[in-house]
């Protein structure tokens, strides 16, 4: 390697090059050349012994798990024109502000004669035959509306849902003792154009499987003899009046989560070996739109009105160890 300095020395090389040259007349310079070579060669060695007197697992979790996923997913929420009927802000009505009526008339009388006392204001009207039940349309244009209380948005303002998941492989584990797992997931997709397979020469299956499966996907993916899967999570909201509104679409290749809740100090242990693969197109996409709420009080108690979140995730991995929950009882 050969490192060229000019107008400046650093630090670290200032002490040795005074040194070398505080028997020589002092001179100035502009520019300074360093060439050096380096060859590190290393092997790391590392034994664990996991000592009976400190770690005793009350139980085991023992898995040896492979998921092979081929094809495409897709998974698609769409809510629509949904309205909650709010009560009136007051003022005059409009041409197309309507409202059902029904009652029933206890006059001894003919019903049917009801239709000539009507305001002028009833669009239709019906009465059931044989009974005294009328039901009909009244038009309020033009009528003045009292306006109502308004509700109140943390207890009344209801919430409008929308969820999109697509998962290739997933594997989830919870567990109160020790957990030891041999785990495998792959991704892919296949068309019938394709040639394969090709052999990696690197692969080693005497070593470990998972990982020599993958290096022979990874070298055909690359050679263009594997077609990427296509996972897909939609969720559409649009056109909402008066509700809250959480939208999610999540996309997922694959997936482990362990979870280990010691049931004592010596199930505190995760054992794992995990290859995950994954040759996709992952897209997660959330949409929401047109929504409008009126007369509701406390808004700004309630969090957020609209929650949109889309998330692809191509290889995902969560482990979590808890130590022992310890009691102490204080006499």
């Amino acid at each position: 390697m050969t490192i060229n300095f000019k107008k400046s020395l650093l630090a670290s090389v200032a002490a040795g090059a005074i040194s070398v040259l505080a028997a020589s007349p002092a001179a100035a310079f502009d520019e300074m050349n360093w060439s050096w070579d380096l060859s590190v060669e290393e092997q790391v060695f590392k034994d664990i012994y996991i000592l009976p007197e400190a770690f005793l697992p009350t139980g085991m979790v023992l898995v040896q798990d492979l998921q092979v996923f081929i094809g495409s997913l897709e998974s698609t929420s769409t809510v629509k024109d949904i309205t909650n009927v709010q009560p009136t802000e007051g003022g005059v009505g409009g041409e197309d502000d309507t409202i059902e009526f029904e009652f029933t008339y206890d006059n001894s009388g003919d019903p049917h004669g009801l239709d000539q006392d009507l305001s002028q204001n009833v669009l239709d009207v019906a009465v059931l035959e044989g009974s005294n039940n009328v039901s009909g349309t009244l038009s309020l244009d033009g009528v003045q509306l009292d306006a109502s209380a308004s509700l109140n948005a943390v207890k009344e303002l209801p919430e409008v849902i929308s969820a999109a998941t697509s998962v290739a492989n997933n594997t989830s584990i919870e567990s109160a003792v020790m957990v030891e797992l041999d785990e495998g997931q792959f991704v892919f997709d296949v068309t019938g154009d394709e040639i394969f397979p090709v052999q990696n020469p690197n692969a080693d299956f005497s070593a470990n499987a998972d990982v020599a499966y993958a290096q022979n996907l990874a070298l055909n993916a690359i050679l263009g003899n594997l077609s990427a899967s296509q996972i897909t999570a939609t969720s559409t909201v649009k056109d909402i009046v008066n509700a809250s509104v959480d939208s999610t679409a999540t996309a997922v290749g694959n997936n482990l989560s362990i979870e280990v809740n010691a049931a004592s100090a010596g199930d505190q242990i995760v054992m794992a070996d995990a290859v995950q693969f994954a040759f996709a197109d992952l897209t997660a996409t959330s949409k929401v739109s047109n929504v409008t709420v009126s007369n509701y009080t406390n808004l700004g108690k309630i969090g957020a009105l609209v929650n949109s979140a889309a998330t692809a995730v191509g290889n995902n991995k969560s482990i979590t160890v808890n130590a022992p929950v310890t009691t102490v009882v204080i006499p």
